[in-house]
C-alpha cells in the first residue's frame, strides 16, 4: 500500500516486530483517512516484559526504512479477534487511535538529531538541534499527528514535553 506516495508493507512491520524477543504477536494497521493516513502497530509481549511501545518503536526505527516506522506502537494484553480466532483488524482500527504522546514527539526528536535517547525533560537545542532541524520535526509532527506546530514555537519551547504539549493542544 502507499502512504503519502511511499510503499509501505505491512507485514514487514508486523515481521520485523515479532522478530523482536518480547514480541508474542503483532499487526500493523493504517489509520485515518487518505490525507492523514498513518500506521500503527500493536504487539503483544511475552509475560513478565516490560518492553514498551516506544521501545519498540525504536526497534523498529533500527531495522526499517523511516516512512515504514510506524507513529505508535501499542502493547496489547490480548487482540480482538473473528470468529474464527483470527485478529480482527477491523476492531483495531475502530478502536481510538493513540493520541500523540511525549514518547512519540521524544522518539520523532531522538531520530531527527540522531541520538540515542531524548527524553521528555531534555532541551531540543541542547541536544544537538538547529533550525534545519526544528524545520524537519515541524514536518514530521504535521505528517504523522496532522497537526501544525509553528517553528517559532520549537524554538521558544524549553524542553520536549513542551513541545508534545504544543501537538497535543493542536490535536
Amino acid at each position: 500500500m502507499k502512504i503519502r506516495g511511499f510503499r509501505v508493507e505491512l507485514g514487514e512491520i508486523e515481521a520485523r516486530l515479532t522478530g523482536h524477543p518480547a514480541v508474542e504477536l503483532a499487526c500493523a494497521v493504517v489509520e485515518g483517512g487518505l490525507a492523514e493516513a498513518r500506521v500503527v502497530a500493536y504487539a503483544r509481549t511475552r509475560p513478565g516484559d516490560p518492553v514498551t511501545g516506544p521501545d519498540l518503536r525504536a526497534h523498529l526505527a533500527a531495522a526499517l526504512p523511516a516512512h515504514m516506522v510506524p507513529a505508535a506502537v501499542v502493547v496489547l494484553e490480548s487482540f480482538p479477534t473473528t470468529p474464527n480466532g483470527k485478529i480482527d483488524r477491523a476492531a483495531l482500527r475502530r478502536a481510538p487511535a493513540p493520541a500523540p504522546g511525549c514518547d512519540d514527539v521524544c522518539g520523532m526528536a531522538a531520530e531527527i538529531l540522531g541520538v540515542p535517547e531524548a527524553r521528555p525533560e531534555d532541551n531540543f537545542f541542547d541536544l544537538g538541534g538547529h533550525s534545519v532541524l526544528a524545520t524537519l520535526l515541524a514536518r514530521r509532527i504535521r505528517r504523522e499527528f496532522g497537526v501544525s506546530v509553528p517553528i517559532r514555537s520549537i524554538f521558544e519551547a524549553a524542553t520536549l514535553a513542551d513541545i508534545e504539549g504544543l501537538v497535543q493542544a493542536g490535536s
